[in-house]
């Protein structure tokens, strides 16, 4: 809506060329689908894409999904407000 509203989307309800884009332009049947329409399918693609790409390929520094009890033993928790320990240490992060 907000780039409908603000001139964003060139020509949002031309339909697509049939002849241009093939059958990328059908979802159903043999009317083409509108601009507005192939550009909000092409961002949900295009993010539903970096989504898998961040569950199967985490980066190493993130957060795991699931801890592995075997790789090592991590802390109860720190509280409502951890131990003033100065400079960089796990406390220290966590105030931060």
């Amino acid at each position: 809506a907000y780039c409908k509203g603000h001139g964003l989307i060139p020509d949002p309800e031309m339909a697509l060329d049939l002849k241009t884009w093939g059958t990328l332009a059908t979802i159903s049947g043999k009317e083409t689908i509108t601009n507005e329409r192939a550009i909000i399918l092409i961002a949900n693609a295009h993010f539903f894409a970096l989504s898998l790409c961040a569950t199967l390929c985490p980066l190493p520094f993130g957060d795991p999904l699931f801890y592995d009890p075997s790789e090592q033993k991590y802390s109860e928790g720190y509280g409502y407000l951890p131990a003033m320990k100065l400079g960089l240490t796990e406390e220290a992060e966590i105030i931060n």
